[in-house]
């Protein structure tokens, strides 16, 4: 699995590991080093990915909009992804992230993930893109943007030559107070890999994950986690009574 978005460290990580930033393809996710026992991408206990606060706002980091496509392709063919077409398909895509990642955060885009399926097939030719945006407007404005239609204007023009080749796409446009997420020893993904502008302070901007402690206060459950009003953090402390 692959992470998409901008390099940027984890916040409010324990001070036991500190965050680093991974190198390689612009869309790598970024890593919390954890030491030798265990691979540096993982960070152990529990997290949630929230919109991080901006210093000096006075506005409180959390549950906001969220726009997500999921984009899954799959090769049909006997070749797999050596098929005919496959790997243009797949060069359109790696532009699209490119730009996206280039032209953030004006354009919305908050980053994803990348999985492939494994148990369908043994050939493991279908794989689904995670893409994470601030509202379907800004998904919406991609759709319609310079870089997609090159790869829209190719699939149309030779999609009749590639019956092979399946792609589709869903959207969830969801409001605040609608999802939460949970990661429990787990490396940055989903909504957990996407990175944020903010400004410090200072004023000055800089990139920032989404991982935040989940083991504290309201975000210990999953109503907290979605900021329902009632929810105080401990509606799951019966279950753990002795």
């Amino acid at each position: 699995m692959a992470a998409h978005g901008r390099h940027a460290a984890n916040r409010d990580l324990p001070p036991s590991h500190p965050p680093c930033v991974r190198t390689g393809p612009r869309w790598a996710g970024a890593g919390v080093q954890v030491g030798e026992d265990r691979p540096h991408d993982v960070a152990p206990g529990q997290h949630t990915g929230r919109y991080p606060p901006s210093p000096g706002t006075g506005k409180e980091g959390g549950n906001e909009d969220v726009c997500l496509i999921m984009l899954p392709a799959r090769s049909n063919h006997p070749l797999g992804i050596l098929a005919p077409g496959y790997r243009e398909l797949g060069v359109h895509f790696r532009n699209m992230i490119f730009d996206l990642d280039e032209k953030a955060p004006e354009n919305g885009f908050l980053g994803g993930s990348a999985f492939q399926n494994t148990s369908d097939r043994d050939s493991c030719c279908e794989v689904l893109n995670l893409m994470y945006f601030r509202s379907h407007e800004h998904l919406q404005a991609f759709a319609h943007s310079a870089v997609h239609r090159q790869g829209w204007d190719w699939w149309t023009k030779n999609r009749k030559d590639f019956g092979h080749i399946g792609i589709s796409h869903e959207v969830y446009s969801v409001p605040a107070g609608r999802w939460e997420t949970i990661y429990t020893n787990y490396h940055p993904a989903g909504f957990g890999a996407t990175n944020h502008l903010v400004a410090d302070e200072d004023g000055e901007k800089r990139w920032t994950g989404s991982l935040v402690d989940a083991t504290k206060g309201r975000l210990r459950t999953a109503p907290g986690r979605m900021g329902l009003p009632a929810a105080n953090g401990k509606e799951n402390d019966k279950y753990y009574e002795v």
